[in-house]
């Protein structure tokens, strides 16, 4: 049951009440003191539903579509343009490094690389580490480290999936904490990967921080909608 809903209903059960009471001199003043109680419940209604943060609220809850069109465009953008990691090329100090590299300490410079090749060396490495465990007997916890466990890192190509999949195929509750999951999974990849990754140097490797961005705004956003939502449909259920 919602406010508006629950205010109609307080409204009758008062206005009957002051009709069976109002004559009576005893309860005069408690017919008048519900009347106050009333109008001040209502102003106070009135000004949370029209308070900046609820219409912010509702605007995103009506726009939501369009929000992950544009949350897949950014994601796309920053994952196959976007710099996220270096190769470090070893370069004595004695001499400079070539643009766009740039020096990340006395013996190495650090050439910039589109998130698109990061992911080609991980899925590389996930692909030929499953062919060598049955071609060179590679034992399971080397397969584990250098196979399974990368694919953590190819999360945040998942969630151009996820978040396509729910623009295509709408409100499904598996899909939505099933993209969150992802979102969620991805966010903690990535600052893993910011932290390792000369993090003085951010600002150079910005197609991964943007991500990184969106990851945390993505997950506020699509968490309190399904949480706004499925309270919501429990309401209604109940009611």
């Amino acid at each position: 049951m919602d406010t508006q809903t629950r205010f109609v209903r307080l409204s009758s059960e008062v206005i009957r009440w002051k009709r069976e009471n109002i004559s009576s001199g005893p309860t005069s003043m408690m017919a008048l003191l519900l009347i106050l109680v009333q109008g001040t419940a209502f102003s106070r209604i009135s000004n949370i539903e029209d308070s900046p943060l609820m219409r912010t609220l509702a605007w995103i809850k009506k726009n939501k579509k369009n929000l992950r069109i544009a949350i897949f465009l950014v994601s796309f953008l920053a994952l196959t343009s976007g710099p996220w990691v270096f190769d470090r090329l070893w370069v004595p100090g004695d001499f400079d490094c070539t643009p766009p590299s740039i020096r990340l300490d006395e013996n190495f410079c650090g050439l910039p690389l589109p998130g698109i090749t990061f992911f080609g060396w991980w899925i590389g490495g996930v692909v030929n580490s499953s062919i060598s465990i049955f071609t060179s007997g590679t034992v399971f916890l080397t397969w584990l480290r250098e196979g399974l466990l990368p694919l953590i890192f190819l999360f945040p190509l998942i969630t151009l999936l996820s978040t396509i999949l729910l623009i295509l195929l709408g409100e499904k509750q598996w899909l939505r904490k099933a993209n969150i999951t992802i979102w969620g999974i991805s966010l903690g990849g990535c600052i893993w990967l910011g932290t390792q990754n000369h993090p003085s140097f951010f600002y150079v490797v910005w197609g991964l921080w943007l991500f990184i961005g969106l990851s945390l705004i993505t997950l506020i956003l699509e968490s309190w909608m399904f949480k706004i939502e499925s309270s919501a449909a429990d309401q209604v259920i109940s009611s």
